[in-house]
């Protein structure tokens, strides 16, 4: 009996992490003057991060730029475009609920646990929260910052996916099932 009861409890433990499989998909952007279409030249620049949680089907973005030219007109995430388009707005990241900080030629842009598709994705897309994913994961959507100097765009930036990133507890729920594998081995050793 005990034994079998060790068999369905190691099988118990080893199956929860394929049951709390969630994700976090990541997609990052190096944004540059370069990148914009046209390209232009200047020292600005900035890295992105955006980080979708496939379970909770929630978003979040970090943002850090340099050496703009002025205060930010316009930030967005635009698609459908590769990196010799232009496209429309998906998202406005200079509003609520996105958080911006510049101070001179810095910027911070924040938006944390963002909820797809409300306030991520203008009421025209159908399917907004699917479609703004398979965007994302075909590589064809990218932030641009605009400023007073470059209304069009001082910088650009193409969203790439990059990696998906296991959630801690899968980790731990992997590791409670090893060890208690190796405490069921033990035991039958000393058995």
């Amino acid at each position: 009996m005990t034994k079998t009861l060790s068999k369905w409890l190691a099988a118990l433990v080893l199956a929860l992490p394929l049951a709390g499989n969630a994700s976090i998909l990541q997609f990052d952007a190096t944004l540059n003057a370069a990148s914009e279409v046209p390209a232009l030249s200047g020292p600005a620049s900035a890295t992105a991060s955006l980080f979708y949680n496939t379970i909770a089907n929630t978003y979040n973005l970090q943002l850090t730029a340099s050496n703009l030219s002025g205060p930010i007109t316009g930030a967005h995430i635009h698609g459908q475009a590769s990196t010799a388009q232009n496209a429309g707005v998906l998202v406005g990241l200079n509003t609520s609920p996105f958080v911006f900080l510049q101070s001179g030629g810095s910027l911070l842009l924040i938006g944390n646990s963002i909820a797809a598709p409300a306030g991520l994705i203008g009421a025209t897309n159908s399917n907004a929260a699917a479609s703004f994913l398979a965007i994302l994961q075909a590589g064809r959507a990218y932030i641009n910052i605009h400023t007073g100097a470059n209304p069009n765009g001082e910088i650009r930036g193409q969203l790439f996916q990059v990696a998906v990133v296991p959630e801690l507890e899968v980790y731990a729920m992997l590791l409670a099932g090893l060890g208690l594998i190796g405490f069921t081995a033990r035991r039958r050793l000393r058995a």
